[in-house]
């Protein structure tokens, strides 16, 4: 069976911020992340700078953005914040790819 390309899911869906709802085993923010420590600060800085929020690898290996759930704990910045206070966080799990 062939494997069809699912179109892009934003992390913002039907005005809720999609945040993965557990941390995964190589979440950024762990022991066992998939970077460098300096490379994390890169990235941490990074999205400091943008006002923007990291995205969980294991939504964009399905193309799909989620909010990795590390950054939503550990570094709540304005965007998340302000997500949080309007209820319009929806903590959820990328969906699987489907075979065709």
């Amino acid at each position: 069976m062939a494997r069809t390309k699912k179109a892009k899911r934003s992390a913002v869906e039907d005005f809720k911020l999609r945040v993965m709802s557990k941390r995964c085993e190589q979440c950024l923010m762990s022991k066992g992340k998939i970077v460098s420590d300096s490379r994390r600060d890169e990235i941490l800085e990074q999205c400091e700078r943008s006002g923007k929020y990291f995205l969980c690898h294991k939504g964009s290996m399905v193309n799909e953005e989620i909010v990795c759930r590390g950054f939503y704990d550990e570094v709540p910045n304005q965007a998340l914040r302000m997500a949080s206070r309007l209820g319009i966080v929806k903590f959820t799990e990328p969906e699987p790819e489907s075979d065709v």
